[in-house]
């Protein structure tokens, strides 16, 4: 409830259950840019009494609730910059092949939609920003190789522009999905 980069106790009576999106929530507002909810450790204290009072009441049910299936924001983007490294990963295949896998955005495209990089410290969001504006450019280099016929010079120049940013990506989805990483596990 109080952090421990704010001086709080590593201790069960400063802790509550949260879900992964409500622990995003929580630790996502930035008083640098205040948008969305700051919860009080006084307000996470009387949530925490309530949801306790509720599970001795209805434990049985409780238990009974399907597991939900979906992640939040946070962990999905991780996932698909995971996915885009290993894309990232074949950079020096794309000649010899002549093709390439389209970078993934559809999580990016999620957090914009949701306003999630608003709730986030600056320096991530631009870490975050920067990786999805070359991911972005890399898929239209991608998507150029198929425009020329195969073996030409405009497909060779089309097929080395998209190996050249694919390499030019893979350091900056590498340093995203870490600090990504690091800012949910900080704030655990």
């Amino acid at each position: 409830m109080v952090s421990k980069t704010e001086g709080g106790p590593d201790s069960i009576d400063n802790a509550i259950p949260v879900c992964f999106e409500c622990h995003a929530e929580i630790h996502a507002y930035n008083d640098k840019h205040p948008r969305g909810r700051k919860y009080r450790p006084e307000e996470l204290r009387r949530h925490k009494e309530q949801w306790l009072e509720i599970c001795r009441g209805a434990a049985a049910f409780l238990a009974s609730v399907p597991p939900r299936t979906d992640v939040g924001p946070f962990q999905a983007l991780i996932d698909e910059l995971e996915f885009n490294q290993a894309i990232t990963a074949t950079a020096d295949e794309v000649p010899q092949i002549g093709a390439a896998a389209p970078l993934q955005v559809t999580q990016f495209e999620r957090c914009i939609t949701e306003g999630i990089l608003s709730l986030i410290e600056p320096d991530l969001k631009v870490a975050i920003l920067d990786t999805y504006a070359l991911l972005k450019r890399v898929n239209v280099q991608i998507e150029a190789i198929g425009q020329f016929a195969r073996g030409s010079d405009p497909w060779a120049n089309a097929v080395n522009a998209a190996r050249d940013g694919l390499n030019a990506a893979a350091p900056l989805v590498e340093r995203a999905k870490d600090m990504i990483t690091r800012n949910v596990a900080t704030e655990r």
